[in-house]
């Protein structure tokens, strides 16, 4: 898909709404919040929001 950054068009304000309810539900009040790492990224692992986070 198309990446939501950079767009010349701001998202709908429902889009934004289904973001912000995602984020909460899977990151924010998750017991077991994660980040994906994008620079030099493989896919096999992601990270813990628990752990300090990596130099870039």
């Amino acid at each position: 898909g198309k990446s939501i950054f950079g767009r010349k068009k701001d998202l709908a304000p429902a889009t934004l709404r289904r973001v912000a309810k995602g984020m909460k539900k899977f990151v924010i009040d998750n017991p077991a919040p994660f980040i994906v790492p994008i620079a030099n990224w493989s896919g096999d692992t992601v990270q813990s929001a628990n752990e300090p986070l990596r130099t870039v």
